[in-house]
């Protein structure tokens, strides 16, 4: 598709299928149009869809999608992420009912091209849609066009995420759409609640789709009957390579107990994630260690926020050889739980990706665990402690360990007690990690520039691309050696809460047009005010890089906010300017 010519076609289905041509602004009979226009269109291997309004005409864009030869991928809604370190359903963004004319056109995204299914003029007048119903009954109407004979053979993804759906929709989709669609490869139903006889429809569906690889119920809450007809649906699903049932609301008990052994017939399965479930008990992580050997192709496991039973799992998680990223973050695991985690790190081969934030190691535990790590190979890339209890003398261990992995881009121990003299230690071995990409140090509880140490050794990370110092008490003086101190490649740094001032942002404003890679820049809540405002406003329109400046909760008042805001005018790209928190000053 990447060689389809200029100008972009604006097309509007309408029952009669008449094709507007925009910005001719003429109307042309008939498909063949999109054919002249966008060469390769309906013949494209890959079209990836994505709704972003209402679907009103759903018979003419049921029409519009079966003239694809090639794969479709459907995407409605998008992922919410479940906050950090917090047990349970995360909270989703509201999806507004909206009331759309009869006459205007619903807009998709082709590869970028908008697409627009529209209706007629009705006497009724305008109606209320909700985007994911309407998605749904699209998806039903294509899959059980023409009487459903073979079913849409050109669906390959489809994604209805967070769409609120009533569930009398969700289950005419589980139960007699998704059985029609039989080379589809993934199903992605994040958010959306799944009643016991909605879960019991789908995975009875699952078990006619021989392709599907992507299984995703994250958030649907199926509880502890949904796992119940899983097990049984599961060891049919031969080709499934990724599971996620994170926040599934089930706990670990005799109805569960089968979960482990269907997920050890999952032969091909490499991503498993079962985070935020409560899965903490004995008898079912033995069980789960029992299942562990007889996967053979996992790669990715996932057992964030389930229980403080690491120790029960680490005897057979050396048997995943092939095991790249392993998050046991949440799990409130402390000495002894470190003791078993250094002894596998030990005989890992191949791990790239360990997330241990959210835990209580403590020092005596961070002292056991640092003495698995060198027995890493160069293969870990991202190591994240956030919130792991580690002080000062835990700082100094992970800075002897940091030189050993070569391979290390990420590395987060954020809201930890460093202190001065953590930082001081850790700021001395950032030079020897030759790749590091991502360094993530706020809220160290080190104050009064303890933070300068980290600064001074910033020349010499060549490839670092983000910063987090964030609330680390950095003042002028630190913002100084800061500002003058940024690798060339930096993109992004967050300062957020650390008292730099008006003199601060001078120094920041004298740098910034010489750091062309910086895209963002957090300034938020650092007591930068009206002098301030003005060196920056000086400054933005010659970084021509820069896309997002956050100078929110400052003591910038009205005359700094409209030198801000006017020098958005000179900017050739201006950058998105972020000021919330400071009205009452202005």
């Amino acid at each position: 598709m990447e060689d389809m010519p200029s100008p972009l076609v604006r097309m509007a289905l309408f029952p009669d299928l008449l094709v507007k041509i925009w910005p001719a602004e003429r109307v042309v009979e008939g498909m063949m149009v999109c054919r002249t226009l966008r060469p390769g269109l309906f013949e494209a291997p890959l079209v990836k869809i994505r709704a972003n309004s209402i679907v009103s005409d759903v018979e003419a864009a049921s029409r519009f999608l079966h003239r694809f030869t090639g794969t479709v991928e459907l995407q409605c809604g998008e992922s919410v992420e479940n906050p950090r370190g917090v047990r349970g359903r995360a909270k989703r963004p509201p999806t507004e009912q909206l009331t759309l004319p009869a006459h205007e056109a619903t807009p998709f995204l082709i590869e970028g091209v908008p697409a627009e299914f529209g209706v007629q003029e009705a006497d009724e007048g305008p109606r209320p849609l909700n985007m994911g119903s309407s998605v749904m009954k699209l998806v039903h109407h294509a899959a059980m066009r023409d009487g459903g004979d073979g079913g849409w053979r050109g669906l390959g993804s489809l994604a209805l995420r967070n769409v609120e759906a009533p569930p009398s929709l969700l289950f005419d989709l589980c139960r007699w759409a998704i059985p029609k669609l039989p080379c589809i490869t993934t199903i992605d139903l994040e958010g959306n609640q799944l009643p016991p006889n909605t879960v019991t429809a789908l995975l009875g569906s699952l078990t006619k789709l021989p392709n599907l690889s992507t299984l995703s119920l994250d958030n649907c809450r199926v509880g502890e009957a949904g796992i119940v007809h899983l097990c049984v649906c599961l060891p049919q699903l031969t080709a499934l390579t990724d599971l996620n049932l994170s926040r599934s609301a089930f706990r670990a008990n005799s109805n569960t107990d089968d979960l482990a052994y269907a997920l050890s017939r999952c032969s091909r399965l490499a991503s498993l994630n079962l985070s935020n479930n409560h899965l903490g008990t004995a008898q079912w992580f033995q069980q789960l260690a029992s299942a562990l050997p007889n996967m053979s192709s996992l790669t990715r496991l996932n057992l964030a926020s389930t229980s403080e039973g690491f120790g029960l799992v680490a005897g057979s998680l050396p048997c995943c050889q092939h095991l790249r990223h392993l998050d046991l973050s949440g799990n409130a695991i402390r000495a002894q739980g470190a003791k078993d985690l250094a002894e596998w790190l030990k005989q890992c081969v191949c791990l790239e990706t360990l997330v241990l934030s959210n835990n209580l190691f403590g020092e005596d535990g961070t002292s056991i665990l640092m003495h698995g790590i060198p027995g890493i190979p160069t293969t870990l890339k991202s190591l994240f402690l956030a919130d792991a209890g580690i002080g000062p003398e835990g700082a100094g261990l992970l800075a002897k360990v940091l030189p050993t992995c070569e391979g290390l881009e990420v590395l987060d121990v954020s809201y930890n007690g460093l202190g001065k003299d953590g930082m001081t230690l850790l700021a001395k071995a950032l030079p020897r990690c030759p790749r590091l990409r991502v360094l993530r140090v706020g809220h160290a509880q080190c104050g009064n520039d303890a933070g300068v140490p980290v600064a001074e050794a910033l020349p010499a990370c060549t490839r670092l691309e983000e910063l987090d110092l964030s609330s680390n008490g950095f003042s002028a003086l630190g913002a100084w050696k800061l500002a003058w101190g940024l690798p060339v490649t930096l993109q992004s740094l967050n300062l957020t809460n650390n008292v730099i001032g008006d003199v601060g942002a001078r120094y920041f404003a004298g740098a910034l047009p010489h750091c062309n890679a910086l895209r963002d820049l957090n300034l938020a809540g650092t007591g930068v005010g009206d002098e301030g405002a003005v060196y920056m406003a000086e400054a933005v329109p010659r970084c021509l890089g820069l896309k997002r400046l956050n100078l929110s909760n400052t003591v910038i008042g009205a005359h700094g906010a409209r030198l801000l805001v006017s020098c958005l005018e000179r900017c050739v790209f201006p950058p998105e300017l972020v000021l919330e928190g400071i009205l009452h000053t202005c």
